[in-house]
């Protein structure tokens, strides 16, 4: 999971007072200047001010609101009330019975000190950019490195996301700055000449070689893949042309069975009065019932019968599979060396993909 890194302590204080601030960050962030106070000042009653004041160092302190925002440690709401000269900080908790104040408060504390929710392109951007930055030049652990990212956010004025988000955000960067050492190394590797390598300490000459044969055999697996698929492309459009070359020739024969089948139909949509025998002797006047039932026999036999699994044509599939025969001199061997990305993967599955339905 994503969040593995984090530990307990670091999940316990995201966006959450985990321990009192201490005298320090009180004085930072629960300090208002006269613009503060002015903002403050227009909520009606001592609770209100109270209330919207904790909710604005808390944003500032934490970088989010929380969803109760009177749960604060204590010290925090003594500061405030000291700060804005209210009557006792225990007027907080008539400023948490009416939910929909709270909300209002915060959304006005976002608007006028101009918050970012991290769902803003770019604030997303900004800390992407600074995360890869970071990953690339430092070997900080992840955990390190999700604290540092938290921080820039808090800085930033942008609203923490969950702390799933950060940390997949993180564990994305690191990866990204491995992928890129890995493709620096291996190209060192492959280019550089033997003396060179010679020369390396001995870690730095392993990890090099270790990336240049993790390259190698990248490339080979690409090449092996591209061959499979050009080899895979050519049996289908082999089977597919063969296909339709024999259906051509069969369309003279079907023709000649549809014009006796429509002779007969015809007369069905306008039979003569009477019964059965004077119905057959019309039929047999345009076409006589033993060519009749040739034609029916040549429709069942040419006409595609559609597979009752994969609703495809039959015939079309059979030809498929006869072409399978190709493939299975070579797919044990690849499959061998090359991972597909499927559990238990084997020739016979593997070909059960390629001939998942295909409509022509």
């Amino acid at each position: 999971m994503p969040i593995d890194f984090l530990s307990p302590g670091q999940l316990a204080s995201y966006g959450r007072y985990g321990e009192p601030p201490s005298a320090a960050q009180l004085e930072r962030f629960f300090h208002f200047d006269e613009r503060d106070r002015a903002l403050i000042a227009r909520r009606r009653g001592d609770h209100n001010r109270l209330g919207f004041a904790v909710q604005l160092g808390t944003v500032r302190f934490l970088g989010t609101f929380l969803a109760r925002p009177t749960e604060v440690p204590e010290i925090v709401a003594v500061r405030v009330a000291e700060e804005l000269a209210v009557d006792g900080p225990g007027r907080l908790t008539d400023y948490g019975r009416r939910d929909p104040t709270h909300r209002e408060h915060a959304g006005e504390i976002q608007r006028e000190y101009m918050y970012r929710d991290f769902s803003d392109t770019s604030a997303q951007a900004d800390l992407l950019g600074w995360l890869d930055a970071r990953a690339w030049a430092t070997a900080e652990s992840p955990s390190v490195l999700f604290d540092l990212a938290t921080a820039r956010l808090i800085e930033g004025k942008v609203l923490l996301p969950g702390a799933s988000v950060l940390a997949r955000a993180v564990t994305a960067a690191r990866d990204r700055a491995a992928g890129r050492l890995y493709r620096s190394l291996a190209r060192y590797g492959l280019s550089a000449k033997a003396q060179t390598l010679r020369r390396l300490s001995p870690q730095r000459r392993t990890a090099t070689l270790l990336a240049a044969l993790w390259q190698l055999e990248l490339d080979a697996t690409d090449d092996a893949l591209i061959l499979l698929d050009q080899v895979t492309d050519l049996l289908l459009s082999q089977a597919t042309r063969e296909h339709k070359d024999r259906r051509y020739k069969q369309l003279p024969e079907l023709d000649r069975a549809a014009r006796a089948l429509r002779a007969a139909v015809l007369v069905l949509l306008d039979p003569p009065p009477g019964g059965i025998e004077e119905l057959w002797s019309a039929i047999a006047a345009h076409v006589p019932r033993s060519e009749l039932e040739l034609a029916t026999d040549t429709v069942q036999r040419l006409v595609s019968q559609p597979d009752s699994q994969h609703g495809q044509d039959a015939a079309f599939r059979e030809d498929l599979l006869r072409r399978y025969q190709s493939l299975r001199r070579f797919m044990p061997v690849l499959l061998g060396t090359v991972v597909v990305g499927y559990p238990a993967c084997s020739p016979d599955s593997v070909w059960a993909l390629i001939m998942r339905p295909i409509h022509w």
